[in-house]
Order: structure tokens, then sequence, then C-alpha cells
């Protein structure tokens, strides 16, 4: 019978090991359906040879409305590279499939014009790119990323002259270091042309596809003008030169359905084409369709004396573990010196991705990490997927023989959970790739590490090294044309480009190191008006200049940008007409420049300005049309919740806001004004604020005795229209206790005969509506001791796309203990991605906003030993190019109450520099149980007279602007004696809150339970009474005097 049981024992472990295995293994994404195809085709043998489709999907990059409004703003109607000096002579492949070796060091040698110029070997890169693939059966530019990251070149010419017919190459020294290799996603529409352009301005010629064709149908020789719009996939590997806006289309054998061309360099000689080049359609359907790339900030060759990597064939295929996974590699220092490890490179595998990278030394055994922490950590973020270097703080010394790994965390807002780039082989493409078990891995949670090597995998993950003690000379060290020093105090690294918009203000951090501006904010003199847009209308972005009138036309620069307006044209309140008027209106088909009266006149199209308003109000559009007359106009909503237009064809059409969630929502519109064959748009927002989504208020947390009758009170539950209000009251956890009427207000129990620490959750909704909110409280029955003190830290201001990290690190346990748990849980606002939210400083990126910007609340809990727990919540303003600052909220001094029977706090020194009227939200935090009439005013009444206990009640004040960005204040009222811990009620801004919103973190939670009369008072209320104490010190003291 024994060895019957050993027998079980043994089946049922040999059966958990395989789940066990399945849990931890990362998931695979499908690889790009193209290159499934293009693969089949080699297993076909039908082969052709020229260009490999990618073997992943390159993500869509997030770009605000006002972003790309501002970047079309900044790009000319055309630009020719080879105006500027930055393309290099016309080669010719021949009758080798090598085009995208041609393309690739095309690309290279336009990034490094004007400074340098260079002749890269393609012949080298043809020959020893280590895939598969024959010399001239073709590749992509991943395989050139691999090639140029490992080291292997690029090469000159003059040391390995093209051959066509060549099939191997020796090895040569490299001649630069590439740190960064951009990846642009597909095009997504034949006018989605912003990237591709602005790269080719920023960077020099951009390697991109199509699909190739002679074919009279498709080409026509004499105007070198191609033009493709069948399915056939990307053939030919080509670089992007320069565009024209106004390219005929009748200049294309077919005529494409606008005008508006790419300028193309080819590699067949200077005898196609106009000398070696030609135009291809913006409508092509295949151009950019596989994606694009550029490069930039190339290291000095020898920067580096020592490559530690695995992945010599770079990235091939994408994997995923949950929201943000980390990845890493061990490696041994070689050779028989010490080394410094100053620079560590890997792909973002998707556009807006935030990374954290963490050196170890020693790590532990079967993971790249180990107990005693990493020994150099920098975080950062990648704008476009590709191959980036980052460099290191502070090298990181290593021995002959130590082992040491990098680690990489990362997250991004782009909308995928595929965030791993990892080498793996693959018959008939990555066969040579090679791995190896104990150096390589991946974990969804940073503690259960799956080893990818048992799986013939390898993370892309490298290390650069260099002799110890020895330093870069280059003050562009990554030759982004970027100082190193002013990278590091802007960015505190040097992974943002040069041609990068960190804050995507429509300047790129190279303009703004020209100009002298910020880099890290969008408004460098903050009067409102983004860099960029100051820029492109001739301002000072460095001079507050909202109030000057540029154009004397009676509107202030300020009113000109929130208008839509042009600063430099008398608007002369014509609403857009050329008479006298201003005919920018976001025109994307027009220009700038006043009628000279001498050409054809255009029309211009002025969707109006945007507008803030709340659901169930009736909106009025403002569009019109100018430069002409006679023109017809047409209306088409283009994002957001679908509304029904009184008429798409009048100027002011009307519509009824939808109803809308507690985070509102964004409609955009497109108007069209079409006159004389010629069509031009312009877009305006409307934002839907939400006025119907209640506040629900579960009380404060409390201590009660074992045995104890308990009320729980949401009655402070308010909704923002004073309408009817639906509660529903549920336990979260165990031990179980009876509610009476669990749909009531308040609802009350009796607890627990033994110690414990009971979990409510109340649900408040708006009657006859699905918008709810919840509110947790917490009683602790029986329990000795003083909960901990939650501190989330005070307001936030953020820009749109910028990293946020918060901090709960000021939180503190009781009488000398140790807090065990930290949890934050966002509970209002766009979602985001919350990184580490289990430690007191997780992280995010702030999403994209609109235009007036939007509030996002987070609820912090911190938990000790004993199971006791507190929490506290913080507000981050996520700022908009209308709206750059927070109200400010004024609750009023503190103030001695102490036989009064009611108070009538007052708010109305509360501002806002939107001059918009504000609402107003009270709720007690802390100290005895009071009543409150009127939360959402102002000045609302606070009842004493039926007060239980001794302890100074607390109120937290926010006020919200219309746009819902938020200002916190707060509020105690004294029963007893005057202390040294009360607040003034001065404006402390530039003391408490250098984020200048006027507001405070919230303290102790969002309320807690009342226990009814008669239930005991004494050890309960004298341990509140000391929380409360120590949390008004605490705070007094950790912010400057601001109680």
């Amino acid at each position: 019978m024994n060895a019957f049981f050993a027998m079980v024992a043994a089946l049922l472990i040999l059966l958990a090991q395989p789940f066990q295995a399945l849990a931890l293994e990362p998931e695979k994404e499908p690889p790009n359906p193209e290159f499934a195809h293009f693969m089949e085709r080699i297993r076909n043998g039908d082969l052709e040879p020229g260009l490999v489709p990618l073997p992943v999907t390159i993500k869509q990059k997030p770009m605000t409305p006002m972003g790309l409004q501002i970047l079309r703003a900044n790009l000319p109607a055309s630009f020719d590279l080879r105006d500027t000096g930055r393309v290099t002579a016309i080669r010719d492949q021949g009758s080798c499939g090598a085009c995208w070796s041609f393309a690739t060091m095309a690309s290279i040698e336009s990034a490094l014009m004007p400074g340098e110029s260079l002749d890269f070997s393609e012949d080298n890169l043809k020959n020893n790119h280590g895939f598969d693939l024959g010399p001239c059966a073709g590749g992509n530019h991943m395989m050139s990323t691999a090639y140029l990251a490992r080291g292997a070149g690029p090469v000159l010419e003059s040391d390995d002259p093209y051959e066509t017919g060549s099939t191997t190459s020796q090895t040569f020294a490299a001649r630069k270091w590439l740190r960064n290799m951009a990846y642009l996603p597909a095009r997504t529409g034949s006018l989605d042309n912003e990237f591709l352009k602005q790269a080719v301005m920023d960077h020099g010629g951009v390697y991109t596809s199509h699909y190739t064709s002679t074919s009279t149908s498709h080409y026509k020789s004499s105007t070198a003008a191609h033009y493709y719009s069948g399915t056939t996939p990307a053939n030919h590997a080509v670089v992007i030169v320069g565009w024209d806006d106004n390219y005929p289309a009748a200049n294309f054998p077919s005529p494409p359905p606008g005008n508006g061309a790419f300028i193309i360099k080819n590699s067949w000689g200077a005898s196609f084409g106009e000398n070696g080049y030609f135009y291809v359609s913006y409508y092509d359907s295949k151009l950019g369709y596989d994606g694009s790339a550029y490069s930039f900030g190339f290291g000095q060759a020898g920067a580096y004396s020592q490559i530690y990597q695995y992945d010599t064939l770079g990235w091939t295929s994408t994997y995923g573990s949950g929201s943000s996974p980390s990845y890493g590699n061990v490696f041994t220092a070689q050779g028989s010196v010490e080394q410094d490890i100053f620079a560590v490179s890997t792909y973002a595998a998707a556009p807006a991705t935030s990374y954290t990278i963490r050196v170890y030394k020693n790590p532990a055994s079967g993971s790249p990490v180990n107990a005693s922490g990493p020994v150099a950590e920098v975080s950062g973020a990648s704008a476009e997927s590709g191959y980036f270097t980052v460099d290191l703080p502070t090298p990181v010394r290593v021995s002959p023989g130590e082992k040491f790994s990098v680690v990489v965390k990362v997250s991004t807002t782009s909308g995928t959970t595929y965030l791993v780039p990892v080498e793996a082989a693959q018959s008939n493409y990555s066969s040579k790739a090679t791995a190896a078990s104990g150096r390589s891995y991946m974990s969804g949670n940073g503690t259960s590490w799956t080893d990818m090597g048992q799986n013939g995998r390898d993370v892309c993950v490298k290390a650069f090294a260099r002799a110890a003690g020895s330093t870069p000379t280059d003050p562009d060290s990554d030759g982004d044309g970027l100082d190193d020093a002013w990278e590091r105090q802007y960015f505190g690294d040097l992974a943002q480009a040069g041609a990068g918009d960190y804050e995507q203000d429509g300047l790129s951090n190279l303009k703004e190191y020209e100009l002298g501006t910020d880099p890290a904010t969008a408004d460098t003199d903050g009067d409102g008006m983004p860099d960029g847009w100051e820029v492109t209308y001739g301002l000072n972005p460095k001079s507050n200049d909202a109030a000057a009138d540029s154009d004397g036309d009676g509107l202030t620069n300020l009113q000109e940008y929130s208008g839509g307006t042009n600063p430099n044209q008398d608007d002369g309140g014509s609403g857009g007409d050329d008479s006298g008027g201003d005919d920018s209106g976001g025109d994307s088909g027009g220009d700038d420049t006043p009628d000279d009266g001498g050409s054809t006149p255009s029309p211009t199209a002025n969707a109006g300005q945007d507008v803030l308003v709340s659901e169930g109000a009736t909106v009025r559009l403002s569009g019109a049309a100018g430069g002409v007359s006679g023109a017809t106009l047409a209306w088409t909503q283009t994002a957001g919740p679908s509304v029904s237009l009184s008429s798409t064809t009048s100027a002011q059409p009307t519509f009824t806001a939808p109803q809308v969630g507690p985070n509102g929502a964004l409609l955009t519109f497109r108007l069209t004004v079409s006159a004389g064959g010629q069509n031009v748009s312009d877009t305006c927002l409307v934002r839907i604020m939400d006025n119907d989504t209640p506040q629900a208020s579960a009380g404060q947390d409390r201590h009660v005795q074992t045995g104890a009758s308990v009320t729980l009170d949401g009655s402070h539950s308010r909704h923002p229209q004073n309408g009817a209000m639906t509660y529903a009251w549920e336990q979260i956890g165990t031990p179980a206790v009876q509610l009476g009427n669990p749909s009531a207000a308040t609802v009350s129990f009796t607890a627990p005969a033994t110690p414990t620490a009971l979990t409510f959750k109340l649900t408040v909704s708006t009657s006859g509506s699905a918008h709810t909110t919840t509110d947790i409280c917490r009683v602790f029955v029986g329990m000795d001791g003083t909960p901990p003190l939650a501190e989330a830290g005070p307001v936030r201001t953020a820009q749109p796309g910028g990293n946020v990290t918060l901090d709960g690190s000021a939180s503190a346990a009781q009488a000398g203990g140790a807090i065990a748990s930290y949890t934050w849980t966002q509970v209002a606002g766009t979602a985001v991605e919350l990184m580490d939210a289990d430690t007191d400083k997780p992280y995010f990126n702030a999403p994209n906003a609109s235009a007036w910007g939007e509030s996002l609340i987070f609820e912090f809990t911190v938990a000790d030993a004993n199971g006791l727990s507190s929490s506290d919540q913080v507000v981050v303003n996520v700022l908009g190019s209308l709206n750059q600052a927070a109200p400010k909220a004024r609750a009023g001094a503190d103030v001695v109450v102490d036989g009064l029977s009611e108070y009538r706090p007052d708010a109305t020194a509360s501002s806002d520099d939107q001059a918009e009227g504000l609402t107003y939200e009270w709720l007690q935090i802390a100290g005895s149980p009071v009543a409150m009439n009127d939360p959402a005013t102002a000045t609302p009444v606070i009842d004493l007279a039926d007060a239980q206990g001794d302890q100074d009640p607390v109120f937290r004040l926010r006020v919200r602007d219309k746009a819902g960005l938020i200002g916190e204040d707060e509020l105690r009222l004294v029963l007893g004696e005057p202390d040294a811990a009360m607040d003034d009620g001065q404006d402390k801004d530039g003391l408490d809150n250098p984020d200048g919103d006027g507001g405070q973190s919230s303290g102790g939670g969002g309320g807690g339970c009342v226990m009814s009369s008669g239930a005991g008072l004494g050890l309960e209320w004298l341990l509140l009474a000391v929380a409360a104490l120590a949390w008004r010190m605490r705070r007094k003291t950790a912010k400057g005097g601001r109680s």
C-alpha cells in the first residue's frame, strides 16, 4: 500500500511539472503575415530576390490630435535633401537583389551629412549579414540593424568595393558605432505622411519600401513618376529624400486621387528616372506600408572595446508576459584586465516604450537578479520602435571572470503586451542563431524567471565595455547633435534623439537645443502657447507674449492660439475671410501667406474653436470658408461617440452632447471646403464632460470593540446635480457579518467576537443610469495598535505622454513597526499602465490628454504586519495645451470651534486661471464624525452639535475646473485649544507644492465607519486621537508648515 501511494505521489508531481512550466512560459506574438507568406514561398521554392518582409509587426505610434496638428504646421509643402547637400551619389546594384543593402547605406550616409561625407560598403552588408539568405537573395532593414548593432559595420566602400557576383567579404573594422535605429510603423493611409516627412527633415534619407514595376501602367518614364494601387507585396527598398505636396497627379500613368509625391533615391544607376531619382505618389498602396527606418545617434568608432551580446542576428520575434515584463542577459566579464560597462542596448518592440534598465553583479543561479539589488539603474522612454542605446549614469567596474547581468523592464502606452525583443532560430531565415541555458531570461512579474535558452531563444540585450578608468572625449558621444551634458540635464540620460519631441510641443529636441528652450516642458515661458506653435508663427517661446497682439487685430496671441487663427494676420472679426481675416485656421490645404492678388485664389477652411461642454448641452459648431466665393461646406465626424448633426452642409450645425462616462469623451469634426476643384479641410474638437456620475463616500476607517454594534455611513456620498442615487454595500473578505439593509445609505452589523479586520465596499449609482463609483472603508475589530500612516504625496502635474512617479515613501508604521505591503489602484481618469504598483514609488506614462487636460486619481493603501491599514489618495493633473494650470483650492484657515454648534467654511477664495466656474467637493477624512450639509458648494454647513468624540474633524476640499483638473486643500476644526499645527490658510504654493497647483494630498484616506452610541468610545477614540495628532504633525513637518 505504501508503494502504491508513493507511485501516485510521483505521478502527481510529474503531472504538475508541465502545468507549472506552462504558467511561466512567455507568449509569442504571431509573425508579420507577409513574412509568414514569404517563408512559405521559400519552402515551396518560389523565391523572388529582393526585399524580405519584416519578421515582426511594427506597432502604430500614439499621437495627440494637437501634436499632429503642430507637426503638420511645421512641415513645408515641399522639401528636397538634394538642396541641402545631404545625399551621396547614385549607386547601381546591378542584377543582385541587394536593394535593401543599398537603401540602408544610402540612409546612413545621408544621416551623417553634411558633417561627414562617407561612402559605405553595400557589398560587406550583403555578404556578411549572417542570415540564411544568400548575398543576392534579399533582406530588410532589421537584418541591417543586426549587422550594424553587433559591430560588423558599416565599413568603407574602399575596403570592400561592390561586386554584383561576390559572395564573400573579409571582416573590417566598423567605421561608426550605431547607437540608434528607429522603425516607423506602416502608413495608415495615403495622407499619413507626417512622421516620414519629419524624419527626412531631421535625419536625412529614410529607408522604405514599395512595389516596383516598370510597366507603363505603373511607371511613366517621361516624368519619372510611379503609382501602384494593387495588393502585391512590396518588393523593392529605396530611400525617401524629399516630397512635393503639389506634384501633379497628371504626371502619373494613371492619375491617383490627388496631387503629391515622395522624392525617391533609387539604386539602379544614374540612367534611371531623373538622374537616378523618381517620384512615388502619396496614394501608392505599398510605399511605406511595410515599415520604414532611419538611423541616428552614431558614436565614434572605438568608443567601446568589447560588446557583450548573444543576439548577433537581432530581433526576429516578439514575446509578451503581462503588461510590464522584464528580460535580461547574464554575461561573464572577458579578458585579463578590469573593464567598465558604460552603455547597454536593446530594442523597443513598440513606440512610446518606457524602460528601466538595471545592472546586477553576481546574479543568483537561474535568475538575472539577486537579493542585494542593482549596482546601476537608469530609466527613460523610447518614442519609436527600434534599436536604442542607453549610457549608464555611472559605469560598472567588472573583473575578469566576474558575472554581471543587464535587466530591462518595459511598458508602453501603445496598446500592446508583446514587448520583449527575442532572437530565435528559424529555418531558412535565422537558423544560425544560437542559444544556451542559464544566460537569457524573461519574467512577467520580475520574480519568477523563464530561462529562454531552454527553448533556443535569447532576449536582445547588449552591454558595451571599455578599459577601466577610460572616459569618452566626444562631447556628443551618441552623435545626435545634442551635447551630452545638456541631455543629462534635461532627460537624465542620453536615450533621447535629436529628432525626437520629448514633450510633443512641435519642436524637435535638436531645435530646442538650438533655441535654448526647455525640451522637457511644452511651454517654456508658461504663456499658454506651446513652443512649437510660437516658433511656427515667429513668436518668442522664451518670453511671455500671450497678451501681445502681433497683428493688431484686437486679438491677443493667446486668443489667436485658442481660436486656431494666425497671430500675424489681421482677423478683423470676419471669421476667416481673406478680406480682412486669417486664412490659416488650421487649413491643411493652403498656405498662410497673404493673397498677392496675382494668383488664383484658393479656398480656406476654418472649423472654429475647440469647445468644452457638459453632456446634454446643445453644441453649435462654428465653421467658415474663406479665400473664394461660392464654396461648398461639408462636415464629417471623425472620432468619438456618434452624434447627429442638424446639417452637414451649413456653416454652423448643431447637435446634442451625448451621455458620457466619468472620463468624458472627445469628439472630432472635420470641415471640408470645396471650390474650383480644390478641397481643403480643418478640424475642431468638442470635449463632453460628465455631469451625472456620483461620488461614493463609505466613511472613515475605524477601530471598534468586539461584539460592538457598528453602522456604516454612506450618506455623505453626493451627486453633482443633487440627483437621486442608489446604494449597494458589500463585504470584501472574511469573516462574514450580516449587513442589515445593504441597499440603504447607512447599514448596521454586529462586530465579530474575535479580533479581525473587516473591509466593506460601497457602490453608489445614479438612479436610472449606469454611472457608478465605489469607495472602501475598514473596521478594525478588537485590534490593538495604531494603523500605519498612508501618505500618497501632494497633487502632481504632468505633461501628456510624460513619465510620472508617484511617491508614498513618506508613509510610516506607528510605534516603531514596519509597513508590510503597499498597494496602488487607479480610481479615476483615463486608465494608465501603473508599473511597480506594489512598491512605494510606482510609475506610469501620462495619457495623451485633450487640449484641456484631465485628472487622474490613485488610491494608496499601506498595511503593517498586524493587518492594520490605512489609505490616501493622490491626484495627477495631466495638463493640456489650452489648460496649463490646475485650479487653486482654498479651504480657509484652521479654526477653533470649541462651543460652536455649527461652522460654515468658505472656499470662495479658490481660483482658476481659465476664468471658468469651479465645482466644489468637501469630504471629511479624519477626526470625530460630523454631519455636513451642501458638501458640493463653496460654503457648506458643518453640524458640530452631535460630534462623537473629541478628535478634531479634518476635511478635504477638492475644486475642479470645467475641464476636470483638480486642486486640493484641507481644513481642520480644532475642538480644543489652538496648537502649533494649525494652518493659517495662507497661499503656500511656493513652499509646499512645487507643482504650483494649489492643492494638497488628502490624508487618512476616504473616511471610515461610524460606530453607534453606547458601543464604548475609550480605547478606540484614544487610538484615533494619537493617530490623527501624529498625522497632523507629520504633515506640518513634511510640508513646510502646511498641515
